[in-house]
């Protein structure tokens, strides 16, 4: 199970608006959330 799939709708909602607003202003597809959200579940899988 990735940590995309793990995420609340409503928190995957957000970070979607944000990362839409900051970058290039549509939201970004499911996909695209999960391979960047593969850093981050990276970098805190020791702390699982």
């Amino acid at each position: 199970m990735s940590l995309f799939e793990k995420l609340p709708q409503e928190e995957v909602h957000l970070l979607s608006e944000y990362l839409a607003f900051y970058s290039s202003g549509t939201p970004l597809r499911e996909e695209r959330m999960d391979y960047f959200l593969r850093f981050w579940e990276e970098a805190k899988l020791p702390f699982y």
